[in-house]
Formats: structure tokens, sequence, C-alpha cells
């Protein structure tokens, strides 16, 4: 076969990237009749189609971006392989139905080793192929056409970040693709072994390996360690890069501690791994912008609703500079803001302060007052109880006209939420004088009341006085 000149890591080209789209046409000038075959698979798909090997999924179209199924890739497999497909083998599969397009094909490769099953007698047709089962297969059939597939060095697996992700069984076959040009890895240097593959990219492979010159692998590059290390020194990423090639770092963004005075921002590495070739191995360290540290100091109030935030210097003490924490008082309690949950002490992290309340019972304030607003008696009661006078009874004084008794309070006495005064109330009187007559003797004659500043009257009978030994 022709020897073709491959790349020597295809690292950073992806078949699926690997030249711009064009118009799809055959070499000999005649046009294919499909419009979704990309300009990188051209010539591939041109080759599979004319050869007979693959076919569109409809008259137009070849369904580039379809993945590929396992009986599907047996049948093609089968058409590259020369196979002849009339002679009737044993279906070992119980899942490959008789009358599938796949069926011969799927039988033929089994026999032939190519294929193998899934398990508990099933083949899975309808499961798609993924990328590292296709090289599995290819190293298979290529040793089937007694090409020379015997590759044992698989140590190139290490310029793939994501090689841990290959299956143990399809190490060297990849090893292998990947060592004669069948297959490389994307931009980010992963091979995606478990990706499934599609139409056009296994029409690709297939052209590449149609061409396939066993004597001639690609020279195996020289592969420097590339260490990305934290500002102390410790190993925090290591890459392996063919020589000439750019490294990447692919962990999680360095970190250092803060100290006591300052915090510290990852800002970049000491050299640029986007612009530094490597030709040797290199160590690249992390490189930290610092702010001076300081620690986030909340108030609350009791509650837990914020009164004051602020940020002070890590190591000092807080201090409070908003209003005077309060809690409205409730049906039991009125409550005095006494303090803080903590003391203020330096501080080195960040802390939240918590607004303290004494409480003390509630009370209400009662005051009783005389007629005319003289205090004559005040006192505290418990909140929502009845106030109780315990003071003298209250007493007014006659005025010219009246005399006035205490009849009781303006106000019943119901529980109090709130201060109250009760004033005195009295009832009047029109004011009278008692008048009294007597006869000379000191025996009453008559007695009546009559209006305070009004003259009396006697409507008595005539005082009488009956004679004695000397006078009448």
């Amino acid at each position: 076969m022709a020897k073709r000149v491959l790349c020597a890591l295809l690292l950073v080209i992806t078949v699926v990237s690997l030249f711009a789209p064009a118009s799809v046409s055959a070499e000999n000038g005649e046009a294919l009749p499909f419009t979704d075959v990309p300009g990188w698979a051209k010539s591939a798909v041109q080759k599979m189609y004319e050869n007979g090997y693959m076919k569109g999924v409809s008259s137009s179209l070849f369904g580039s971006a379809n993945t590929v199924t396992r009986g599907m890739f047996a049948l093609i497999v089968a058409k590259v392989a020369g196979a002849d497909l009339t002679e009737k083998l044993p279906n070992a599969f119980s899942d490959v139905p008789e009358d599938k397009y796949y069926t011969d094909a799927v039988n033929w490769a089994y026999a032939n080793k190519i294929f193998s099953g899934v398990g508990d007698g099933r083949f899975s047709p309808e499961t798609p192929v993924t990328r590292e089962q296709t090289l599995v297969i290819l190293r298979a059939l290529g040793k089937y056409l007694n090409y020379d597939v015997s590759y044992e060095d698989d140590a190139m697996l290490i310029l793939f970040h994501d090689n841990d992700k290959i299956s143990k069984y399809a190490r060297k076959a990849i090893a292998w693709g990947v060592d004669y040009g069948l297959m490389s890895g994307d931009n980010d240097s992963a091979i995606n072994p478990l990706n499934n593959i599609s139409r056009a990219e296994i029409a690709v492979i297939l052209y590449k390996f149609l061409d396939y010159d066993s004597e001639s692998p690609i020279k195996a590059p020289v592969i420097y360690t590339v260490k990305f290390a934290n500002w102390n020194g410790d190993v925090l990423y290591t890459d392996h890069v063919a020589a000439g090639k750019y490294s990447r770092y692919r962990a999680s963004e360095p970190k250092r501690d803060p100290d006591s005075k300052y915090v510290y921002t990852f800002s970049g590495w000491d050299k640029n791994p986007s612009t530094y070739i490597i030709n040797s191995n290199v160590t690249f360290i992390a490189e930290y912008k610092k702010s001076e540290r300081t620690v986030k100091v909340t108030f609350v109030n009791w509650d837990g609703k914020t009164l004051e935030t602020k940020s002070i210097k890590y190591g000092t003490k807080a201090t409070y500079t908003g209003s005077t924490p309060a809690r409205a008082s409730d049906s039991k309690y009125v409550y005095t803001f006494s303090g803080w949950d903590k003391s203020f002490s330096a501080l080195t992290s960040d802390t939240k302060y918590t607004a303290q309340f004494t409480k003390k019972e509630r009370t209400v304030k009662v005051t009783f007052v005389n007629w005319d607003g003289k205090t004559l008696e005040t006192k505290n009661i418990k909140y929502g109880t009845k106030a109780t006078y315990t003071g003298s009874t209250p007493a007014r004084a006659a005025d010219s006209k009246y005399v006035y008794t205490f009849s009781g309070w303006d106000k019943s006495f119901a529980a109090l939420y709130d201060d109250t005064t009760y004033k005195a109330q009295f009832s009047k009187k029109e004011r009278t004088v008692k008048v009294t007559f007597v006869n000379w003797d000191g025996k009453t004659l008559e007695t009546k009341k009559i209006k305070y500043g009004t003259k009396a009257t006697y409507t008595g009978s005539t005082p009488a006085r009956a004679a004695d030994s000397k006078y009448v």
C-alpha cells in the first residue's frame, strides 16, 4: 500500500475539524448525491461510496453526524474485508434477528474474530460504537487482512490527559491507531475514548486504514514532563507534552491560604503556558496577587435582622456605630438593650454579633385623681390586670349651693394595657340649714330645713308659758 505521510502526534486536529467545509464532489468529477458531507470528510466519503463500503441514509443524505451502530459497523467491516456474505453462518446471538440487513455480516465478523459479543449470548446490534471500540475492531480487521498489527507500545497514551478513561482492553489498540495516524486527539489533548463515533468519522478512519503501511509507523515523539506547582512547590498537576507543543493546566484553580496579614488571589503562572513551547522538562509556578486581609463583621438585632455590616482589618476589634438596638415590648415584657452576645476582641475570622436585651415584666401606670385633678394614689400593676383603689375615700367640700358625695370613678375597672387615669366622681345635693324653734324651757316647738342663705319662718302655734304664783 502507498505510504502516507502522517502528522507526528495528531493531538490538536480532530477528524471532525481537519478541513474547512467545501462542496462534495467526486475526484473524477462526478458529484456525490449527498448534501450533508462536511469538507474534511469529502475524500473519505467519496472512496467509501465509490467502493460500496458505505451508502447514504437516504437518496440525498449520508447521515454524516449519525452514530454508527454495532450492526452497521459489522456490515461495513465485512464489505471492506471483501467477505462472502452469501454463505450462511450460524447465528450465535439471541438479539440478532435472522432477517436484518446486518445479520449475515454480524455472523461473519463473529466467526472471523473481528467482533465479539457483549455477554449472555447477546451482540447488542443497535448500540452505538465508541471511539475506542472502533480501533479495537479495526485492529482485529487488520489482523484478518494480514496487516502487521503487533504494536505493543502504549507509552504515547500519556500524551492524552484523559488516557485514564481508556478501557484496559483498548489501550494497545488506541496506541496502535494513533501511532499509525488512524485517530488523533482533540484541541484539548483528549482522545475521548468513550464518545460515540459518527458515520463521517468512520469514513475518514477507514479511508486511512485502507492506505495502511505496517512498515511505516509514525516516529515516536519526544515526550517531556510538565509540572504546574503552587507557590510553595507543591505539584498541582502534571502534564506530558510532545516536543514543540504547548501544555495546558487542567486542574482546579490554584489556591494559597491567607496568612495573618494578607489574602491571596491566583493571578497566573510565572510563564505563559499558551505561548511557552515545550522543548524540555519544565515547571510552571503559580503566582498570586495579595491584598490586606480583612474580616467581615455583621451586627444583627435579636430577630436576626442586620443592623450594620463592615469590613475591618484582620486582628483588630470591631466597633458598632449604628443606632442603639431596640426591641418592641410584647404582651408580657418590655426590653432594654444590654449589649452583645460576645465581647469585642481581636477578630481573625468573619464574625456576627447579636444584640442582647434584658427583659422586665410589663406594667402599666395607674393614677387615681380627685375631682380637681389632684392625685389621690399612683401605682404600677401587671400588664393586662385590673386596678384597685386602696386610698382613703375621695371627698369634695360643700360649696355655697351644694354638698357632694363620692359616687365612684369615671371608668370601670377592666384589664389594663396602657397607662390609665381614674377620676373620682361625686353626686351633688342642694345645701340646706336646719332651723329649730324651742320654747322658754328648751322644748322643741318646730323643726324645719330651709335653703342655705334664706330666712326662716315660724309656722307653729304661738308659744305659751303657764302662769306661776307670781306672774302670768
